[in-house]
């Protein structure tokens, strides 16, 4: 769905047309996102736009998209926070950088020797604060 803030100004119909075209470029399926002009300060257009949002959302349910977008999102959110099966989790905090500023000022990379990871820590970590 559209939406054309500021509708009463300069260069809405422009918009809108510049819109259309677009739409008419792509193929669809089934659904046609609207285009809804409004002004918000005045509220003009709103009843319009909650009629579009009413429509969309019929649409996507009864088409059984709304559900397949949810168990697609509810998917990708699982994979984010489970590793993969066979590949081990490695903590943030095994990183290579300096986390440390010893008594002599100088550096050091906590749990590794020369830049190289800590045993069980991969060098594609990143650091934490």
């Amino acid at each position: 769905m559209f939406v054309i803030n500021k509708a009463d100004r300069p260069g809405a119909d422009e918009t809108r047309r510049d819109l259309e075209s677009m739409l008419d470029l792509t193929e669809h399926r089934d659904w046609r996102p609207p285009i809804v002009a409004t002004v918000a300060t005045e509220g003009t257009g709103r009843e319009e736009l909650w009629r579009a949002i009413a429509d969309h959302r019929r649409h996507i349910t009864g088409t059984g998209e709304l559900e397949r977008r949810r168990a697609d999102r509810a998917r990708d959110e699982l994979g984010r926070v489970i590793a993969p099966s066979g590949s081990a989790s490695v903590p943030t905090r095994c990183a290579t950088a300096p986390t440390s500023t010893r008594s002599s000022g100088r550096s050091s990379t906590a749990g590794s020797t020369r830049g190289r990871p800590p045993t069980g820590c991969s060098a594609s970590t990143t650091t934490t604060p």
